[in-house]
């Protein structure tokens, strides 16, 4: 019950049609902001993955690139 409202409050985030959304309170301020963020964070996530053997960051890099949005953003 609670992973259909989280996912029904960040469609609704995403979407810009939360009238209650907890990102206009965070750092992040809107979607558009926190995009950037993962966008940033991926990015510099896939430059250290480009020094070592893989051509594209691994599921562990991405979910940490998520776990460190969200952890902040609580």
């Amino acid at each position: 019950m609670q992973v259909g409202r989280g996912v029904a409050v960040a469609a609704l985030d995403m979407t810009g049609s939360n009238p209650w959304s907890r990102l206009t309170l965070s750092e992040y301020v809107n979607v558009q902001c926190l995009r950037e963020v993962l966008r940033r964070h991926l990015h510099g996530a896939r430059a250290v993955m480009a020094r070592s053997t893989t051509t594209r960051p691994s599921r562990a890099v991405v979910g940490k690139a998520v776990a460190y949005v969200f952890a902040r953003y609580k």
